[in-house]
């Protein structure tokens, strides 16, 4: 593999979210490079699309973060509901 093919599948992975892929693909970018000789504007232009990667993937962070409290909530409402209706039934069901 090479190191343009390399750079492409990091950025499917990040899209996919497939995080184990993505540490695969980054050790085998470091083995490409440790390899190759890396000109100051190779190695730039790597370190600017890795520091839009990381933007990338602290929003879709924030996205996670605020899903998973949200579903936390939801799950306490539920679970807070869930308690009301069977007091209530416990109340009604000697009535008859």
């Amino acid at each position: 593999m090479n190191l343009e093919t390399i750079e492409r599948l990091i950025d499917k992975a990040i899209e996919e979210e497939d995080y184990e892929k993505l540490l695969k693909l980054l050790n085998e970018r470091e083995k490409i490079l440790k390899n190759m000789e890396v000109t100051p504007q190779i190695a730039e232009e790597i370190m600017e699309r890795d520091k839009k990667r990381l933007e990338m993937m602290e929003k879709k962070k924030a996205s996670l973060i605020k899903t998973i409290m949200s579903s936390r909530e939801y799950g306490k409402s539920l679970k807070s509901y869930g308690k009301s209706i069977s007091e209530q039934g416990k109340r009604n069901w000697g009535r008859g």
